[in-house]
């Protein structure tokens, strides 16, 4: 809506929320699986795509995807996504050195976001790192199941069906690869970010990184009042992508 009447905007369903179809458990598979729905309504490109969270992930894959086919993506926009996996390309990535070092550098960043709150946001901040740690554990618990039903190659039960968590575990394991394009990241402002998240990106892109910050936090980034800054950013990107489209057509004619 934010975005305008003239702009078409495409949500793309999960499989398996339905809760009758088997779910997609790994990133390239979903990626693959949305690739082949996009089709259906676009079968060639340049495409505009876009997603947050695991949804930017997977919106990642499908644009590597979609470039080894040689098909074009004019837009890649990526809402407060991390760049999942990016280390397991760095060079001695799961030595104990390399898996310490990326603690230590969590840890600095928290501290480093720490001084800049006065006495009531640091509060707030570590209350928000606290809230957060249930949520971690059971996501450790259904990864760890996940595993055992794909090491004996079973279908999932019902009880682990769960999309959400389904879907984390499918970030976790994901190894994703370079990308040649250009990527767009819309970030939150609210200091709870991945302290790695633009080095980490700068890995797996080739091409330019463009970034702009949102006001709230990862949840909050869609929603009233924040979005209607999203959507405006967002608006300019997309306009532009059209701009340059129609010089491009002036330019051969």
């Amino acid at each position: 809506r934010l975005l305008g009447p003239d702009q078409p905007f495409y949500g793309l369903q999960a499989k398996g929320l339905d809760g009758r179809s088997e779910p997609h458990t790994s990133v390239k598979e979903m990626a693959a699986h949305y690739i082949k729905e996009m089709r259906e309504l676009q079968p060639e490109g340049p495409y505009l795509l876009g997603g947050r969270s695991s949804g930017g992930t997977i919106a990642f894959e499908m644009a590597c995807q979609l470039a080894a086919e040689g098909e074009k993506v004019d837009l890649l926009a990526l809402l407060d996504t991390y760049p999942a996996g990016y280390f397991k390309l760095l060079p001695g990535s799961s030595s104990l050195g390399q898996r310490l070092s990326r603690q230590a550098r969590k840890f600095q960043s928290h501290l480093t976001n720490l001084r800049q709150l006065n006495a009531t946001k640091k509060v707030g901040y570590l209350l928000n790192k606290l809230a957060y740690a249930p949520e971690k554990a059971k996501h450790k618990l259904y990864r760890r199941a996940y595993k055992i039903y794909q090491r004996l190659g079973r279908r999932l039960p019902p009880v682990l069906k769960n999309i959400e968590e389904i879907n984390f575990t499918a970030v976790k394991d994901y190894t994703p690869q370079t990308y040649s394009g250009d990527i767009t990241l819309f970030l939150a402002t609210d200091l709870t970010a991945d302290y790695d998240s633009y080095d980490g990106w700068r890995e797996l892109v080739r091409g330019e990184i463009e970034t702009y910050e949102i006001p709230g936090n990862h949840i909050n980034i869609i929603k009233e009042p924040h979005v209607g800054a999203l959507a405006e950013k967002l608006r300019s990107c997309i306009n532009r992508v059209q701009e340059n489209k129609s010089a491009v057509g002036l330019a051969s004619s």
